[in-house]
């Protein structure tokens, strides 16, 4: 028997996948191969798992051509380059300069970095400094992240615990990457947002709840790697802290996804109570986008999977829309 568990979201954060995303997958791959990080079957493999198009239409559905091209790019850049470094104390390499565009020397650099920096130039002809700094700010609390997860999972392994959901659920917010790319959707959307949105306390609260609702989704299509890799996971978390079986934790984590969506609504509504302007709803919509596209996304590329022999347990995920979680905040 096998048990369905949805992942839900609200009807109007979902979006047919950009209608450019074949184009662009056909892009990445000739990049890609331009840069020498695909070189060979196991790459070429990767590739594949990844479902490229998919990765950059689902999340950002309205965004341009070159737009769509550059987050593509980055996205898929990421996953070989991550995959590469994980469980490391330190990355090989920082991107700071390369994502704002800036490196001055490229001979003797990995492809990797050569890829950040044409990403960055991409960034850099459209967007303020100010943008390209934050930019920079976020790419470098991931590389932070990078240690303090290497710390907790040679912790666990040695000790046998987990972190607690709330410890594990804060660094999987920025390790899982998803604030850098929140950070893109002004670039996909040719905008950047007003001061006063900026500045506003609920902003970062909308942000950092998109990364967390990211970084569940993430854990519940990678359980079973997770668990084979003994690998720190947000239902090996609820297990240890709960003290329940494995199959309940994995409930505990989908409802805690639904936690945070209604907790995302709660903190768009604090946020347009002092922030409401056209610029801000259609910024509130690409954040949207971004966590239920991804979802799809998850549940769809063959580098996840979404059926999970848990205990003793079958579970299944799924993503569907609901009219139950609260009012939307879209312009209609």
């Amino acid at each position: 028997m096998v048990d369905r568990v949805s992942i839900r979201y609200p009807e109007h954060w979902f979006a047919s996948v950009n209608p450019l995303h074949e184009v662009v997958e056909r892009d990445a791959r000739a990049w890609f191969t331009r840069l020498q990080v695909v070189r060979g079957a196991e790459e070429e493999r990767v590739f594949e798992a990844m479902s490229v198009g998919l990765y950059g239409g689902c999340p950002f559905p309205l965004a341009g051509w070159r737009e769509l091209r550059t987050v593509t790019r980055a996205l898929s850049l990421w996953i070989f380059w991550d995959d590469a470094i994980e469980g490391t104390a330190l990355p090989p390499e920082s991107v700071g300069k390369a994502i704002r565009g800036e490196l001055k020397e490229l001979r003797h650099v990995s492809p990797y970095l050569r890829g950040w920096w044409e990403i960055g130039r991409q960034f850099r002809t459209t967007m303020s400094e100010a943008w390209l700094r934050e930019q920079e700010n976020r790419f470098g609390s991931w590389v932070d992240a990078v240690s303090q997860e290497a710390g907790l999972v040679n912790a666990a392994r040695r000790t046998g615990r987990q972190p607690p959901v709330d410890q594990y659920l804060a660094l999987k917010a920025v390790i899982g990457g998803a604030l850098p790319v929140t950070h893109w959707v002004e670039y996909a959307q040719r905008q950047e947002l007003d001061a006063v949105t900026r500045a506003h306390p609920a902003r970062w609260d909308v942000e950092m709840l998109a990364a967390s609702i990211v970084g569940v989704v993430n854990d519940l299509v990678g359980v079973t790697k997770d668990f084979a890799a003994d690998w720190p996971n947000v239902v090996r978390s609820f297990a240890d802290e709960r003290r329940c079986r494995l199959d309940e934790a994995f409930g505990l984590a989908a409802r805690l996804h639904d936690d945070l969506v209604e907790s995302l609504q709660e903190a768009e509504r604090r946020l347009l109570k002092d922030a409401d302007s056209p610029g801000t709803r259609r910024w509130l919509d690409g954040i949207h986008h971004v966590c239920a596209g991804f979802a799809c996304w998850h549940v769809s590329a063959p580098r996840y999977r979404v059926v999970h022999h848990i205990g003793e347990s079958h579970m299944r995920i799924a993503v569907e829309p609901t009219t139950a979680l609260a009012t939307p905040t879209s312009m209609r």
